[in-house]
């Protein structure tokens, strides 16, 4: 059962055990990487027969992700989000369409809400030594929510500088006969230089392009999740006071993050593997608050 001695540090276990622990309407936010299916092993040379992603088939890792993800959406509270950042699978050189597969039975045959399909530009993708096909720079980043009418979302906290190209179109003046087209395409109906200081001083909507880095802290996990792409989910969809979740914790980027910005944010990981978590904890012991880093 859950005990407050189990928040800000990442558990050991199979979160479809852990989480029956937890009341409902319990976490505010999950943002979370599931393991890739049949890329690599997480718990050693020994597979875990728990271990998702191990599946014989991907028909089963997809389902078992479903069982996770049922169990988050009864321990979230009608103004929480999901966030789900997955990863293609290959066989034989062509792709399985695992991520379009997943949020296709997320829609349609869970109560899951989907908001925006973010797409995670790793700017700095390792190289990949294919010839007959491209290589895979992006990631789809899916948002999701329980209830579409009281969700949370905190546009402000995630605003980015807007860009000398986007003032200069702010500037311009529409025909009559374009404003109807360019409006349909990208929201603009006309003129709006009167706006620029506004969009200066407060940023703008940061969009569904993240182009962000991948990891560069030195852990032993194989595939650590880049905290920048925690960070701007983290800050606009968990309010102060919330508390995070990640079921595939790995070593606690979510909750290293999230103790970072402050607020009286609380976490809670879920990982497997025990290195993993013996590792997320010991770096957990030497987070300060950084409420300024996002």
């Amino acid at each position: 059962m859950y005990s407050k001695d189990d928040l800000n540090k990442v558990v050991l276990g199979d979160a479809r055990d852990i989480l029956l622990g937890f009341p409902n309407s319990f976490f505010d936010c999950t943002i979370t990487s599931p393991p890739y299916w049949k890329l690599r092993k997480y718990t050693g040379e020994t597979v875990d027969p728990r271990e998702i992603g191990q599946e014989a088939r991907v028909e089963a890792y997809v389902l078992h992700l479903l069982e996770v993800f049922d169990l988050v959406h009864k321990k979230t509270k009608h103004t929480g989000s999901l966030w789900v950042n997955i990863g293609e699978s290959f066989s034989g050189g062509r792709p399985l369409g695992v991520p379009e597969w997943f949020l296709h039975m997320m829609t349609r045959t869970r109560p899951w809400i989907l908001v925006n399909k973010v797409i995670w530009y790793k700017v700095d993708a390792m190289a990949e030594s294919q010839t007959r096909r491209f290589s895979q720079k992006w990631e789809p980043f899916y948002w999701f929510v329980k209830n579409m009418d009281t969700y949370y979302f905190n546009q402000e906290a995630a605003k980015i500088p807007v860009t000398k190209v986007t003032v200069e179109r702010m500037k311009y003046d529409f025909k009559p006969s374009d404003k109807l087209a360019v409006s349909r395409m990208r929201g603009i109906v006309g003129n709006q230089s009167d706006k620029i200081d506004m969009y200066l001083e407060k940023g703008v909507n940061c969009g569904d392009l993240w182009a962000m880095p991948t990891a560069k802290v030195k852990v032993k996990h194989v595939a650590p999740f880049p905290e920048a792409l925690v960070a701007r989910p983290l800050v606009a969809t968990c309010p102060d006071d919330g508390v995070t979740l990640d079921p595939f914790a790995g070593t606690g980027t979510v909750q290293r993050a999230t103790l970072k910005l402050g607020g009286g944010r609380s976490t809670i990981g879920i990982d497997l593997n025990p290195p993993a978590v013996e590792e997320a904890n010991e770096l957990l012991k030497e987070v300060k608050l950084q409420p300024g880093l996002f």
